[in-house]
């Protein structure tokens, strides 16, 4: 038996693994993203830390002024990649999960049409068994009785 929309299953298929894999590198991109957010402020409240602790000179504070402003900044355009990249996995999901719904559809329907396919060949040969024991049937009966019925 040919399942007719096989290709359209294959591609489904290839199509959501695709997906997935890129559902995946955008998870990792999004991953290096945020550690770097992490260390990004860690570093600024230890810059903060030291202001407020340490006795600094004015050129020194202003350095760390500028240091901070320049991480803030630095720390807003982290902020706003991932959340772009939030929005592009969330499309990605979606996605996916509608090609996989799909791919699951079609494998239901090869599925089903299978079993049609053998019932329907286990009929035919419950019918050729049936016409198979009633020539036997007949021609053993016609032979007792010496052609006579």
């Amino acid at each position: 038996m040919r399942f007719r929309l096989q290709k359209l299953l294959d591609l489904a298929s290839k199509e959501e693994e695709l997906l997935k894999n890129e559902l995946f590198r955008i998870r990792q991109e999004k991953s290096a993203i945020f550690e770097n957010i992490e260390k990004t402020q860690q570093y600024i409240y230890k810059i903060k830390e030291e202001i407020s602790s340490a006795e600094t000179t004015g050129q020194e504070l202003q350095f760390k002024i500028a240091i901070i402003s320049q991480g803030e900044n630095y720390l807003n355009s982290l902020w706003n990649k991932f959340y772009e990249m939030e929005k592009k996995e969330q499309e990605i999901l979606d996605e996916y999960l509608e090609k996989r719904k799909q791919r699951l559809s079609l494998e239901k329907l090869k599925e089903r049409k299978t079993m049609e396919y053998v019932t329907e060949l286990n009929r035919k040969e419950i019918r050729i068994i049936d016409e198979i024991a009633e020539k036997k049937f007949f021609r053993e009966r016609g032979e007792g009785t010496n052609g006579y019925i």
